[in-house]
């Protein structure tokens, strides 16, 4: 089964307040973890805008610059879907339907 060390869950809406405060609230809970998968959870997102967006893949990055791999549980979420969708990033992002899919899909790397 999957080890995950640190899963971040957002509800509510994630537009342009929101996405600060996930800029300035992530990048520490990464920065001394060991080798690690990092799981966001937008399944309770009810809103969702291009800076919302940006920040989740923003925050991807910070992810794979700290040496951690990432994946986003989308749940089925319409608002999630449909925007990466019109973005044109369905297919570049690590998107999972749920906790199984992404355990399966990913592995911590070695330490």
């Amino acid at each position: 089964m999957l080890d995950v060390t640190l899963l971040i869950t957002l509800t509510g809406d994630l537009d342009t307040i929101e996405a600060d405060q996930l800029r300035n609230r992530c990048p520490p809970l990464l920065r001394d973890l060991p080798s690690c998968v990092v799981l966001l959870d937008l399944s309770g997102i009810t809103f969702l805008d291009a800076a919302g967006a940006r920040a989740v893949l923003w925050l991807g990055h910070q992810v794979l610059m700290a040496g951690h791999e990432w994946g986003i549980i989308a749940g089925g979420n319409w608002w999630v879907d449909r925007v990466f969708r019109l973005l044109g990033w369905s297919e570049a992002l690590p998107l999972y339907a749920d906790w199984t899919s992404a355990s399966l899909a990913l592995r911590p790397p070695p330490s």
